[in-house]
């Protein structure tokens, strides 16, 4: 919302332009303290080597293969036979009806660690070797079937087998071995890194809590700029809106046009008013919430740099904020509930915190209280007075230029008791052009204009009688009176001359 008025300051009476700002703080940058965090010392706690993982083992199992006689034989089985597994039976023979063997055995072998199985792929059972009771390699074809895993217990079941005229076969297999599924020294591991990552975040905490301490104390004892320098970019600030809302010439030109805003209004007596943040149209002091935050929450407690930012964690913006909950009374239940705040931190050698910490103010940190007035306002009002003189000037560009609230110009004027007849039934357009003309016309007495001019130059003395200025603003005056008191509200009081006291 912009609008053009009249304004009467206490010197005098000067049209004035004023307009509004939305945000004026938004532009101006902020300092930021370099700070750099080391990182918290782990070289006093061991971290845990974790364990090779488990591989499947390979062993050797040695067994013998008798030759024994079948139930269903009716004739003591010859040693120096080629003997054959019968088609759908468990025996061997070597053609006769009446002889029969043995052809399967079950045998066990022991796993070389806890928990590991024998796999149950046959093809990874290997003969190593088969010799008869002479020592020389026989025949031996067999196949191998895993009867129980975890007790390694597995058969063997010939196919074509030569004892060579000896009772018994000796052989030798390769067997595989399969890990359990949890290895025990996994087991340990993790619990012994877990241990150790609840070691590291106990320090990570200890170091975090300690550098946000610190910060806090540091960013507390930055000595603030001079307020001149701020005063400055504010108005530096106020000041670029209002140039780019009073462009006049299509297509702009800027050069000009400034120079043409210095000529007719009083750039450097401009005036700025600045509103509370609780006027802000999101408000932002409604309650907090579980997920509020401040204008600078404390940073997350991470201690690796940030590859997009590689000062994150590393500067100090402003003042920092944190959300915590404090116990409130619930009138109905009776029992305590959860009250959020936006907080702000300090530390028995920080400094007062600044105005505004309460409200979750953006503070800037080499700032003043009004630099954070200005940075936390929704708004500002700024006034700039036309230069004496150039009124009619001024009223005539605010026009042209088309600046919002000038619609107002056709609406009749409400004339007041104690105001001229000619602004009877006039518009309030017309009613300025007549001020304009009025204040022209008594701008125009150099002696006149300097003398309302002085108090912006050389300030007055309020115990020299006060400021009086010149024809024609003799209706205006300021004084100040000197009243002995102890007392904030000014209540006269008597001495005693001898001994000092109030009477």
């Amino acid at each position: 919302m912009r609008k053009v008025g009249v304004q009467v300051q206490h010197i005098g009476t000067r049209m004035s332009w004023q307009v509004f700002v939305n945000a004026p703080g938004r532009v101006l940058g902020l300092g930021e303290l370099v700070d750099i965090v080391p990182a918290p010392d782990l070289t006093v706690l061991r971290k845990p080597e974790p364990p090779e993982p488990l591989a499947p083992i390979l062993s050797t199992f040695t067994g013998t293969f008798p030759i024994a006689e079948h139930p269903d034989s009716t004739n003591a089985p010859h040693n120096d036979a080629d003997w054959r597994r019968q088609d759908g039976f468990d025996r061997m023979w070597r053609g006769e009806e009446d002889e029969y063997i043995v052809a399967d055995f079950d045998y066990g072998a022991i796993p070389p660690a806890p928990g590991y199985t024998l796999s149950t792929n046959p093809d990874f059972v290997q003969l190593v070797s088969a010799k008869n009771g002479h020592g020389t390699d026989a025949k031996f074809l067999v196949k191998y079937v895993i009867q129980r895993p975890d007790t390694g217990r597995f058969q063997v079941r010939a196919d074509n087998v030569h004892f060579g005229g000896t009772p018994v076969i000796t052989f030798t297999l390769q067997l595989r071995w399969e890990p359990p599924a949890v290895n025990p020294a996994e087991v340990a591991f993790r619990a012994a890194l877990a241990q150790y990552e609840k070691e590291v975040a106990a320090l990570q905490r200890k170091a975090y809590a300690a550098a946000v301490r610190e910060r806090t104390t540091l960013l507390s004892k930055v000595e603030p700029r001079p307020a001149e320098d701020l005063r400055k970019e504010e108005r530096h600030s106020v000041f670029a809106h209002l140039v780019d809302q009073l462009s006049l010439f299509e297509p702009a030109d800027t050069h000009l046009e400034a120079e043409l805003i210095r000529q007719i209004f009083d750039v450097d007596q401009m005036l700025y008013f600045v509103s509370p943040d609780f006027w802000r149209p999101d408000d932002v002091s409604a309650p907090a919430t579980a997920g509020s935050l401040g204008r600078y929450p404390v940073p997350p407690a991470r201690w690796e740099g940030d590859a997009d930012d590689p000062l994150a964690g590393e500067t100090v913006l402003t003042a920092y904020s944190r959300t915590s909950s404090h116990n409130a009374p619930d009138a109905h239940a009776h029992t305590p509930a959860k009250e959020w705040r936006v907080d702000y931190l300090i530390t028995p050698d920080s400094r007062p915190a600044p105005m505004g910490s309460s409200l979750g103010w953006l503070v800037q940190a080499d700032g003043d209280e009004r630099r954070n007035e200005f940075l936390n306002s929704a708004w500002v009002k700024a006034v700039l007075p036309i230069r004496p003189g150039h009124e009619r000037e001024a009223l005539g560009w605010l026009t042209k230029a088309g600046v919002e609230g000038e619609a107002a110009l056709d609406k009749p004027y409400a004339w007041q008791e104690g105001d001229p007849d000619a602004y009877r039934d006039q518009t309030i357009g017309r009613v300025l052009e007549l001020l304009a003309a009025e204040l022209e016309a008594a701008n125009t007495s150099v002696r006149n204009t300097l003398a309302a001019e002085q108090v912006f130059e050389t300030g007055f003395d309020p115990l020299a009688g006060g400021f009086r200025p010149a024809e024609p603003y003799r209706i205006f005056d300021q004084w100040v009176e000197v009243l002995p008191t102890d007392q904030v509200v000014a209540v006269e009081v008597v001495y005693d001359p001898k001994t000092g006291q109030q009477l």
